[in-house]
């Protein structure tokens, strides 16, 4: 009897720490990432398969995909190189990752009031181009962020409330 408890004990162990690994497998190797492809050296938008890494990480190491990618319309066959560079800085290429850090501290154009925390969700944060224009994240393609970012600025809440809205 008490070797039935013990049993259960240990896999209810075991499987505890296969669920941590999946949700952690998947929660790392989701999302949109933005790197320069190895082969061309240009900008691609790169979506991994997190529910593949999430599967094969709960046992072991996580097995990467590239679900989608951005230069795959140019390029039809690629070596995957953009794999290593993803499993080596997870977080480091993800959208809101990079969004976050290009905002931190910077001053909004309008106002110069320094930006110290970025929404990333419901309230999206908000680009002005030097013609002035507001730009709205989703209307970025994920592999243009990187020039996007160069010729724009971000755009506080309340400037973008007082710019976008007439009484």
């Amino acid at each position: 009897m008490i070797t039935y408890v013990v049993l259960a004990i240990l896999a209810a162990a075991v499987l505890g720490i296969a669920v941590r690994r999946f949700v952690k497998s998947f929660v790392t190797f989701r999302g949109v990432r933005v790197l320069a492809c190895p082969e061309n050296r240009q900008p691609a938008a790169v979506a991994l398969d997190g529910w593949r890494a999430a599967v094969t990480g709960a046992f072991g190491s996580p097995a990467l995909r590239v679900r989608e990618c951005s230069r795959w319309r140019n390029e039809a066959r690629c070596a995957r190189g953009c794999i290593a560079d993803i499993q080596n800085a997870p977080a480091e290429h993800l959208l809101a990752s990079m969004l976050t850090e290009w905002c931190h501290g910077r001053p909004c154009v309008c106002c110069g009031t320094p930006i110290q925390r970025l929404h990333v969700g419901a309230h999206r944060p908000h680009l002005m181009s030097a013609e002035r224009k507001i730009i709205e994240w989703k209307e970025v393609q994920p592999e243009d962020l990187p020039d996007v970012l160069n010729s724009c600025g971000p755009v506080c809440e309340n400037c973008l409330l007082a710019e976008t809205h007439t009484w």
